[in-house]
């Protein structure tokens, strides 16, 4: 990346400083920890990034790359605040940082504080109509407006600025995806496959694409590639729970369910793939605690009404199974034919 480019630039331009001066160690040891800071967020390692990026400007305060990467790094684990800080003050130092206004969009994009994410988006791009990974942090904020085709153009921009940009593949799937274009949205997960063997999200991605499509044996293989990836993802169990289920392998669908549930307890959507797994096994009473808890957190998911109507119908409830059928079918019209095809009428 052109980054560690520069960062290997400048540290052997600090190693020949501090050799005509000592006074110049100091700047040294701060490339050094901009290369370690670095070199970890690469490997994924970004608690490690913030440590040595930290470190970089213990020695150097006014270390830009530091605040942009260690920036990066906050965001990577959720740490949103202690982000924008970071770009904000690498902003301070060079108001011409396209990367710091890139990485600060991504991180009010994933706030949800759109208006400031697109700013700085622009921003970036306004500094450089080349920077590939301003039109993904766009990219990825119009996904999460819900601008799908605005989506589709800035990450094919991406595209065309660096034909191997991942991340862009990636994103452009997830556009594609969420327009029903499943057949696009896979091929695009496979080339980031292709680029990068070992990303979890690009085959968790693909796993739904062909979920969406019906093709529930390479979603289950998908899911399984990303679980052997990211063992603590709950979302990758969530997806192989309600695909297994679908297809009737129904104690391996309620172990992931589980698994999923021990990871992030108290989420609807896998209360919801649950209270599914739990109806296809016929345990009503199970199923009617998974989905009422479901709405309980999410008050309009139409499968969770639909199938604790079929639940209190199976147990000869008919007014209560009615009343959510009838609920569901308000929120969702085709309801009853979507839960036909998953196998429950």
């Amino acid at each position: 990346m052109p980054r560690i480019c520069l960062v290997a630039a400048f540290t052997v331009l600090a190693l020949a400083a501090a050799a005509r001066n000592p006074a110049a160690a100091q700047s040294n040891d701060a490339a050094m920890e901009d290369q370690r800071c670095f070199r970890a967020f690469g490997n994924g390692d970004y608690a490690s990034a913030v440590t040595h990026c930290s470190r970089a400007l213990n020695y150097d305060s006014d270390d830009e790359w530091a605040y942009v990467e260690r920036c990066s790094a906050y965001g990577a684990l959720g740490n949103s605040g202690a982000a924008v800080a970071d770009c904000t003050h690498a902003i301070l130092l060079n108001p011409n940082d396209e990367n710091a206004y890139a990485n600060r969009c991504h991180t009010y994009g994933g706030m949800g504080n759109y208006g400031a994410a697109l700013a700085d988006c622009n921003q970036a791009i306004t500094l450089n109509s080349r920077n590939a990974r301003a039109f993904v942090a766009r990219c990825a904020v119009f996904n999460d407006m819900g601008s799908y085709a605005a989506a589709v153009t800035d990450c094919t921009q991406a595209i065309t600025l660096d034909p191997k940009f991942e991340n862009a593949f990636v994103n452009r799937a997830i556009a594609y995806d969420d327009q029903h274009a499943y057949d696009q949205a896979i091929a695009d997960y496979s080339t980031a496959i292709t680029l990068t063997p070992n990303d979890a999200i690009a085959y968790y991605g693909r796993g739904n694409a062909y979920k969406h499509k019906g093709d529930y044996g390479r979603a289950i293989a998908d899911y399984g590639a990303a679980i052997k990836l990211n063992p603590k993802d709950p979302d990758i169990y969530n997806g192989r729970c309600y695909a297994t289920a679908i297809v009737g392998q129904l104690a391996a669908a309620l172990a992931d369910c589980n698994t999923a549930l021990q990871l992030r307890p108290n989420d609807a959507d896998t209360l919801d793939s649950r209270g599914f797994t739990y109806l296809k096994l016929g345990q009503f009473d199970n199923a009617i605690a998974d989905y009422s808890a479901a709405l309980k957190l999410k008050a309009n998911l139409a499968t969770s009404l639909y199938g604790r109507g079929v639940a209190e119908l199976r147990r000869g409830n008919s007014a209560a199974g009615n009343a959510d059928i009838a609920a569901a079918r308000a929120l969702q019209p085709d309801i009853a034919q979507t839960m036909a095809g998953l196998g429950v009428s």
